[in-house]
């Protein structure tokens, strides 16, 4: 997988878990009730990137994201680990997140910095209708984020940073398979040696 098309699948799995778990700022509404969905997020410029979610008690546990060219990353929240499937690789690459940081943004030096944690948030809650879908618009004016959850499922439908964009749609709740989420049988795992904090 190229590291453009690696960046693209790991901006998906950290959109889509941000979309869906959210940073701990304010309560988001009720957490999703079903264990699993498939989700089609479509970047502001068309491009469609696919990913699916595994959740234990509303939480969200696995995210694995496709890559166009064949490719994945199965990031895994728990252990802070995202494993990395290229074509014609023959081995999955295991990438140790040391922080969430990392676990978002792992092709960046692990002794990195994380993005900074505000401290005071200017956050509103509004109602909206996004793509014919009743929706709750949270909206933090401190990191210039709007996040539209639709009422009935409290799943991303929009979101926007800093004036970019991605819709989501989502299907196949509670109907991907738990194997979606496990590594393939009998291919070997590579573990990245990187530094950590």
């Amino acid at each position: 997988m190229s590291q453009q098309a690696f960046a693209m699948v790991i901006l998906a799995a950290f959109l889509q878990t941000v979309a869906q778990a959210g940073p701990k700022m304010a309560p988001r509404g009720p957490s999703p009730s079903f264990k699993s969905y498939r989700t089609t997020m479509t970047l502001g410029d068309g491009r469609k990137l696919v990913s699916v979610t595994k959740l234990d008690d509303g939480q969200v546990v696995k995210v694995k994201s496709y890559a166009a060219d064949g490719g994945w990353s199965l990031a895994d929240v728990g252990s802070r680990t995202v494993h990395v499937r290229s074509p014609g690789k023959p081995a999955i690459v295991q990438k140790k997140a040391w922080s969430l940081h990392a676990l978002q943004f792992p092709l960046e030096d692990p002794r990195a910095e994380p993005l900074p944690i505000h401290t005071h948030i200017d956050l509103s809650v509004s109602d909206d209708i996004c793509d014919g879908i009743p929706c709750r618009v949270h909206h933090n004016k401190t990191d210039r984020v709007r996040d539209w959850r639709a009422k009935s499922t409290n799943l991303t439908v929009k979101y926007e940073r800093d004036g970019r964009f991605a819709t989501y749609s989502h299907d196949l709740v509670d109907s991907v398979p738990d194997s979606e989420f496990e590594l393939p049988a009998g291919v070997p795992v590579e573990v990245e040696q990187t530094g950590g904090r």
